[in-house]
């Protein structure tokens, strides 16, 4: 998504297969000297990695895949300068891959039905991770 200036907004979602545990272990080493921060309804989870990267992890088995698969992941991120900065930036991402995540969920008719909160909790009431939660 371009945003005023020379800023965008972009956003990827895959499904795939793992567990929690796999998704923390590839996310939590780009986390910047601030650590991460997460937030979660129920199993869907959400980390705030860096100012400009936030990652949502919900599970989800897609109706037709060839190949095993088990959650729904949405990456994102910024390109460029934006207007944001700091925690303001990190909850705008958070919030951005939510959405992306809602819709993707609904788009590639995962199995499960699922009902999503209309947001996630702010990420002022996250947890910081500095190593893998147990």
């Amino acid at each position: 998504m371009q945003t005023s200036g020379d800023s965008i907004l972009v956003a990827d979602a895959q499904t795939g297969d793992g567990e929690p545990k796999n998704w923390y272990e590839y996310h939590l080493p780009k986390r910047d000297e601030e650590g991460a921060i997460e937030v979660s309804s129920g199993d869907i989870r959400a980390l705030s990695l860096a100012p400009d990267y936030a990652s949502v992890y919900v599970p989800c088995v897609p109706p037709r895949s060839e190949l095993p698969a088990n959650h729904l992941i949405v990456d994102a991120s910024t390109v460029g300068p934006t207007r944001a900065k700091g925690d303001e930036l990190r909850q705008i991402l958070v919030d951005f891959a939510y959405q992306l995540a809602r819709h993707a969920y609904r788009a590639g008719e995962c199995r499960e039905p699922r009902s999503f909160p209309e947001s996630l909790p702010r990420l002022s009431r996250g947890r910081v991770l500095d190593a893998l939660p147990e």
